[in-house]
């Protein structure tokens, strides 16, 4: 498990304002991750993830040894749903799922979290479902799409969302990934 201070070494600019947001408890209810593969979008998601649920931070820090950092690194916590490319694209139906699941209160915190990796493959039917539920968002709810390419995700999403982007891992770095 890492600390945020771990991870500000690939992407420093990006950590620091999650960090500044955290602090001030004044997280976005989305954010779309903009970067090449390998720049640590979904390493950074779940870190955010566990920041958000995690009852025993300090500041921005998550203890990484409760239940939920621990249930949230082992990808089983019931709160965070993740929503990846079913064969080609994600799917209206996964979306409509997602959305039934936020009807519920969260299971551990009454907080939810929700992370969509390759936003960019939604179908359109999908992106549209996604837009009504980011336009009214249940509280306390956090989003991060992920994506290689931001242009491919609708403008609509991409304007309901804080937009980070993820730089290019310096070469020593990927080497060492």
């Amino acid at each position: 498990m890492e600390t945020w201070n771990e991870l500000k070494d690939s992407q420093p600019k990006v950590v620091q304002l999650l960090q500044r947001s955290l602090e001030k408890d004044r997280l976005a209810h989305a954010y779309l991750f903009e970067g090449s593969k390998g720049t640590g979008k979904k390493q950074i998601a779940f870190q955010l993830a566990k920041s958000f649920l995690c009852k025993n931070n300090e500041g921005a820090e998550p203890c990484l040894v409760c239940i939920d950092c621990k249930r949230i690194e082992h990808r089983n916590h019931p709160d965070v749903h993740i929503i990846e490319p079913d064969g080609l694209s994600i799917k209206k139906q996964q979306v409509e799922h997602l959305q039934k699941e936020f009807t519920y209160r969260g299971v551990e915190s009454g907080k939810k979290v929700y992370l969509v990796d390759q936003a960019d493959k939604m179908s359109a039917s999908a992106a549209n479902s996604l837009l009504k539920f980011l336009e009214e968002p249940t509280a306390p709810t956090l989003a991060v799409l992920m994506t290689e390419r931001a242009s491919s995700v609708l403008p609509t999403i991409q304007s309901r969302s804080q937009q980070l982007s993820f730089s290019p891992l310096p070469r020593e770095k990927f080497i060492e990934r």
